[in-house]
């Protein structure tokens, strides 16, 4: 029976607590020594750190801060954008910006490097934006037309992201310190493709999003998220291509996403919506990538 006034929390939240309680024992054990010496009085009680480890509790974010204060990558497993899929969170360039402010080092400089090259960009964009769009005015052709839509999307992107940002991301994944820091910025990488509306990005980004599930199983923590978080990423994408994929077939956590079939079906529907076809090796996908999302496709 629930105690009265305990709050009742969802078989997610709780593995969010527990994670993030296990990366806390995890970095006080690498330190050698009790937790209460290693970060003071937020692990004098024995008992709360119990209900933590249990996820009956949730860590208040002043103690989530003192805490990642003394054991620097701790606060990333419960603050991670990943686990919003569980809620009904809708995602904007606001929250995407806050997701990257609460990313480590590497990662946030990474995101503003990447500002930095599409703010550079954009400006060449626009130029030959204009151009089009006054040749369309005189002139509508399909051509004017689809370059213009061309340029539209492709805009907010380059291959900085994907060729740099997200391989290295992919390959941060089994690091002890920056393992969830590099799945939350495939993870933010994927949401803004959907900011974007760029289908094609959503669709490739969603590979590597899949890939990422099988790798993390060999980290420490990661290998305990839930599948239904990452099968849960994929729901805008399966719904924006119809598909009728049951929320059921994809919560069994022994199977990765390619054994349930889920990329499959997109890649059929993909192939339908007449995109490029994309390498059968998905291990091989993240070496591509710039061949399908170059910033200037055409």
């Amino acid at each position: 029976m629930k105690k009265r006034g305990r709050k009742e929390r969802s078989r997610y939240e709780r593995v969010r607590i527990k994670i993030w309680a296990l990366a806390v024992y995890t970095k006080v054990k690498e330190r050698g020594g009790a937790i209460e010496e290693i970060i003071g009085k937020d692990g004098a009680w024995e008992s709360l750190w119990s209900r933590y480890y249990r996820g009956l509790v949730a860590p208040s974010t002043d103690r989530l801060n003192r805490i990642e204060a003394q054991l620097p990558g701790t606060a990333i497993y419960y603050t991670s954008p990943i686990w919003s899929v569980a809620s009904d969170i809708a995602w904007n360039a606001p929250r995407i910006s806050k997701g990257v402010e609460s990313l480590c080092t590497v990662f946030y400089n990474a995101f503003v490097h990447e500002m930095e090259l599409r703010d550079k960009g954009a400006s060449e964009i626009e130029e030959e934006l204009d151009y089009w769009e006054e040749s369309y005015e005189k002139n509508p052709t399909a051509e004017g037309d689809n370059r213009i839509k061309e340029l539209n999307q492709y805009w907010w992107r380059t291959e900085f992201y994907h060729k740099v940002l997200l391989t290295r991301a992919y390959d941060l994944l089994l690091d002890p310190q920056h393992g969830m820091d590099a799945l939350s910025t495939i993870f933010l990488a994927y949401q803004e493709c959907f900011l974007q509306k760029d289908d094609l990005a959503a669709y490739h980004f969603s590979l590597v999003w899949a890939a990422a599930e099988i790798r993390r199983r060999e980290h420490p923590l990661l290998r305990h998220i839930p599948t239904y978080i990452f099968s849960q990423a994929l729901e805008p994408l399966r719904k924006g291509m119809e598909l009728g994929v049951r929320k059921n077939d994809l919560s069994n956590g022994q199977q990765t996403l390619f054994e349930l079939g889920t990329l499959d079906l997109l890649s059929q529907q993909q192939k339908q919506m007449g995109f490029s076809d994309v390498p059968n090796d998905l291990f091989q996908l993240l070496d591509s990538l710039g061949g399908y999302l170059s910033f200037s496709d055409d």
